[in-house]
């Protein structure tokens, strides 16, 4: 993260983080590095690792269970974060089969392939994902979003930029639809 925020313009560019690994609802985020280390990425150690590299606008994407816990620890003026569940629950769809979680198949290769505002993606991803748990009967995730009002003006810009036309989903689902 450190050699990407050296090439940003901290003025102008957003950081954009998007995370899918298993989460503890203590612990945080485990992380495996090649065969150089593994562990857990705790949420205040997250915060530290991004305050550290002097980025303040940021979009963090958090796809594991227990996510919600990094919510109180990345806040500020200027973020964006979005996690697949709460601080009190599992998310799904983490299987050695599947290209996608639930979280990131209904958000990143669904809502946010469409020429739609964030907010209209986050709530076509949290309705799917919904649709998912409940067609499988599972407890559901909770995913969790928070935006700064100063990350809504950046995030305005953004929305103004992208592209017109959708792009094509990618990879297997994590849920068969059939």
């Amino acid at each position: 993260m450190a050699a990407i925020a050296g090439k940003m313009d901290r003025k102008e560019d957003v950081l954009i983080l998007f995370a899918t690994s298993h989460g503890h609802p203590v612990s945080g985020l485990a992380y495996r590095d090649r065969e150089n280390a593994a562990g857990m990425i705790a949420p205040q150690r997250l915060a530290d690792l991004l305050d550290g590299i002097g980025v303040k606008r940021r979009m963090v994407m958090l796809s594991a269970c227990y996510s919600g816990i990094f919510i109180p620890l990345l806040t500020n003026d200027q973020t964006v974060i979005v996690t697949a569940a709460s601080s009190q629950r599992p998310s799904f769809g983490c299987t050695p089969s599947n290209d996608w979680t639930f979280f990131g198949d209904a958000l990143v290769n669904h809502a946010l392939r469409k020429p739609q505002k964030f907010d209209a993606a986050i709530a076509e991803a949290t309705g799917l994902i919904t649709q998912w748990e409940d067609a499988l009967e599972l407890r559901p995730s909770r995913p969790q979003v928070f935006i700064s009002e100063n990350a809504r003006i950046w995030l305005d810009v953004l929305e103004n930029k992208m592209p017109a036309t959708a792009s094509a989903k990618v990879g297997r689902p994590a849920i068969s639809t059939d």
